[in-house]
């Protein structure tokens, strides 16, 4: 059931966002969204009280294939009956509010909040439903899409976060300096 739901989900968002006439080119195939897959900035994390990380990267987002593939691994994870019950305590403990410090305040390394909110970075966002096309009537529903997916050996991600974490706060310093440089020119 839980694949038919990720199945279904991702065929519908693949012509009213996917495929839109300005979400494709000025998202999809933007610089910085090609440069967050190739840096593999994007990933989905499941937390825990503890501080342990668990997840994966997103990867090849614009292949409805891979964003399927993902579906189910990220289903298996959450839903593994050794991880879940921490993972829903943190669901349970944590008021969300957007924002990595949702989760870094677990970590042993707890440094001060240094990412915003997310209502006081980015306004709220109306959105209109587009005219709900019965997708699997247009394209045939592949075989594969049923095919229970293994999950990768690196699921806790507590080391591969911090890299990531010095990896974007250098980004962030060089474009800085370089602004300043800029200025100064």
């Amino acid at each position: 059931m839980i694949d038919a739901l990720i199945i279904n989900e991702q065929n519908v968002i693949e012509e009213p966002v996917i495929r839109h006439d300005f979400y494709n080119p000025f998202v999809f195939h933007s610089l910085l969204f090609n440069f967050q897959d190739w840096m593999h900035f994007s990933t989905v994390l499941f937390p825990m009280c503890s501080g342990d990380i668990y997840g994966l990267s997103v990867s090849d987002f614009r292949n409805i294939d891979a964003r399927i593939e993902l579906g189910k691994k990220l289903s298996l994870l959450l839903f593994d009956p050794e991880l879940f019950p921490a993972f829903y305590k943190f669901a349970r403990s944590t008021e969300p509010t957007g924002s990595r410090h949702d989760y870094e305040k677990y970590l042993p390394y707890y440094k001060r909040r240094d990412t915003p909110f997310l209502r006081i970075a980015y306004p709220i966002m109306s959105h209109s439903l587009h005219a709900f096309n019965q997708w699997d009537r247009k394209k045939p529903i592949k075989k594969k899409w049923f095919k229970t997916p293994t999950l990768p050996s690196a699921i806790q991600l507590n080391d591969w976060y911090r890299k990531k974490q010095k990896q974007l706060h250098f980004i962030i310093y060089t474009k800085e300096l370089l602004s300043i440089k800029k200025q100064n020119i």
